[in-house]
């Protein structure tokens, strides 16, 4: 990162560079405000040897100029070499993550979509009823609330009135037999719903 403004393609001056932080590093006055302490410790446990050894590290750096390998991007997941993108894959057994993380869904608009999608009054989906017809909605909205909104089973066994090992049953049930069909119907809710009451 200290040398990203000398490994770009056109490579610049590091010390020039607009937004550098090597004044800071070097006890100068710097546009960017940095805690230095951190990286100087890497180099010495006193302040002018620990600068006057980043400086060395910098300057020996900056003769290598552009590294590709920095940037190479491998299957659009891993920034690095072939070597991390294999130690990498590795550690994750090749295994993609199912879709990209979404913002925090509130859970109050949460509860109105999944509410809208299954037919039901809102405020039904939170309420003590045991029926076995509430079982497949409240799944829904469990484990929604957990990947859309990323609550936790104690959070959601508070809205929902249960224990949270019920909530984790409900998360179970729901995750073992998804119902994308649902999902996109409460996805769509709060667009459709936007446009028709704005």
């Amino acid at each position: 990162i200290h040398l990203n403004p000398a490994r770009t393609e056109t490579p610049a001056n590091p010390w020039r560079y607009r937004w550098s932080s090597h004044a800071a590093y070097m006890g100068k006055p710097s546009p960017v405000r940095v805690e230095t302490s951190l990286i100087l410790r890497q180099f010495g446990s006193r302040p002018g040897p620990a600068r006057r050894a980043y400086l060395a590290f910098v300057a020996e750096s900056l003769a290598d100029g552009h590294q590709a390998k920095f940037y190479d991007v491998t299957e659009q997941r891993f920034l690095g070499d072939r070597e991390f993108v294999r130690e990498v894959a590795s550690r994750t057994h090749g295994e993609r993550p199912a879709e990209a993380q979404r913002p925090a869904a509130p859970f109050d608009l949460l509860v109105r979509a999944v509410a809208h999608a299954c037919g039901a009054e809102p405020h039904l989906l939170l309420h003590q009823d045991r029926r076995r017809h509430w079982l497949k909605p409240r799944a829904l909205l469990v484990y929604l609330g957990r990947t859309w909104s990323g609550l936790d089973v104690r959070e959601l066994g508070r809205h929902l009135h249960r224990d949270p090992s019920r909530i984790s049953r409900l998360y179970g049930r729901y995750a073992d037999n998804p119902d994308p069909a649902a999902e996109a119907s409460v996805e769509a809710w709060p667009r459709s719903n936007a446009n028709t009451h704005a």
